[in-house]
């Protein structure tokens, strides 16, 4: 079971959905950056090398963008809770 999966049965919190953030999207994100600036500061010697750094660019690309719609879905099942939890609160009190 993937950790998406796992986090998907429990309730997200704020302190969980911080966590995967750091370790999912940014991680990568991150990554991304770095390889980037590696492509753009120096020409990789040969075809053969500028096609697999390109290959390793589209895959965290891929991988970040997979990452980040998990997680913003994770968080807006938590937005939705929190917001169902204050609608019926505020109901309760009147």
């Amino acid at each position: 079971m993937s950790r998406s999966a796992a986090a998907r049965k429990v309730a997200p919190t704020l302190e969980s959905l911080a966590e995967q953030l750091r370790d999912g999207p940014l991680r990568y994100l991150t990554a991304l950056q770095d390889h980037a600036e590696a492509l753009a500061d120096g020409q990789p010697a040969g075809e053969h090398e500028l096609l697999l750094h390109l290959h390793r660019l589209v895959t965290l690309a891929q991988c970040s963008m997979t990452q980040f719609h998990e997680f913003t879905a994770e968080l807006r099942t938590l937005v939705d809770h929190v917001a169902e939890e204050s609608a019926a609160n505020s109901t309760n009190a009147h």
